[in-house]
């Protein structure tokens, strides 16, 4: 970050002026996106596999042990309070990288539940059927057409699940818990606020367009699922 004058409004040298210490606006707010960013597609990621895997077994088994396991699991998965779970974390190991990823170990409850509603509307549909009538197993018939119609409902759950965890990731950050991210940047301007207003909202600005861009891709995932 290039060092001068703090709280300079901008100009042609720092497109959003510089903050406390001197520091380019600008450059903090592509690191604070990136470290946001990042994190929270990491933990999606995780809740994405770790859901697509429960909701294939819910699907899949039937009346069985596994899938009362699933169910028990999917239930402690929606009960499980991710901003005391962070903290605690937090409080535990410290500001840690793998600390916000790993809350999608415990938030994929919704991205399970479609999964697996998706894949049983599929499996008792006619492409299966008419695939099982003309030879093929049971287990080439879920791949070619149960994965491919479950996938838009899964990539649609996983993008409401990263907007609530991108909410999440600035809230912790806003308050000073956790990495540094767009949330920690909104939290110094607004020390300042009203008047060095390039501090707080261009980050403000990129957090909203954020959650508006995952609400999109939800609700169009959701229209073609």
């Amino acid at each position: 970050m290039v060092s001068a004058l703090p709280y300079q409004t901008p100009s042609a040298e720092f497109w959003l002026g510089t903050d406390a210490l001197g520091s380019s606006v600008a450059i903090r707010l592509l690191i604070a996106t990136w470290e946001t960013l990042y994190t929270v597609a990491a933990a999606a990621a995780i809740a994405a596999v770790l859901g697509t895997l429960v909701g294939a077994a819910l699907a899949f088994s039937g009346q069985s042990r596994l899938r009362a396991l699933c169910e028990t699991l999917l239930g402690f998965a929606y009960a499980a309070p991710l901003l005391l779970l962070v903290l605690l974390l937090v409080v535990v190991y410290g500001d840690r990288p793998w600390v916000f990823p790993s809350v999608g170990i415990l938030a994929w409850g919704g991205i399970a539940l479609s999964a697996a509603t998706s894949l049983e509307r599929i499996i008792n549909s006619g492409f299966v059927r008419a695939s099982r009538a003309l030879g093929a197993t049971p287990l080439a018939a879920y791949l070619r057409h149960g994965i491919p119609h479950a996938l838009p409902t899964v990539a649609s759950a996983t993008a409401a699940l990263s907007a609530q965890l991108f909410q999440l990731s600035v809230l912790l950050a806003f308050i000073g818990v956790g990495r540094s991210g767009l949330g920690n940047l909104i939290c110094e301007g607004y020390e300042v606020y009203p008047t060095v207003w390039w501090t707080w909202l261009p980050a403000t600005l990129v957090a909203a367009l954020i959650l508006s861009g995952s609400a999109w891709l939800a609700q169009r995932g959701g229209r073609y699922g």
